[in-house]
């Protein structure tokens, strides 16, 4: 999403070339990726979440008064649960 920001803002293209250039490593386009977000400083003053996150983000920080807060992320216990019981089954 930042590189997509990053993109709009930049009138050259060059951090464009730069990010979809594949023969540049990772490790420059990340330090590029830096260097022009802190160029822009209202992309750096930006919080950035997927949906889940945000939402995630709001029932912990603000359900307090709904919920007791102690709720876990389903996906990530079920998949652990299933685990559990495919090692459980096979030994």
């Amino acid at each position: 999403m930042i590189d997509r920001l990053i993109i709009s803002a930049d009138i050259s293209n060059k951090y464009e070339k730069i990010i979809s250039d594949k023969h540049i490593r990772n490790e420059e386009k990340e330090k590029e990726r830096y260097i022009n977000q802190k160029k822009y400083k209202w992309i750096d003053n930006l919080t950035l979440r997927t949906f889940h996150s945000f939402c995630y983000h709001i029932l912990r920080n603000y359900g307090v008064n709904e919920f007791d807060n102690k709720f876990k992320i389903i996906g990530d216990e079920k998949r652990n649960e299933e685990e559990d019981l495919s090692k459980k089954h096979c030994s």
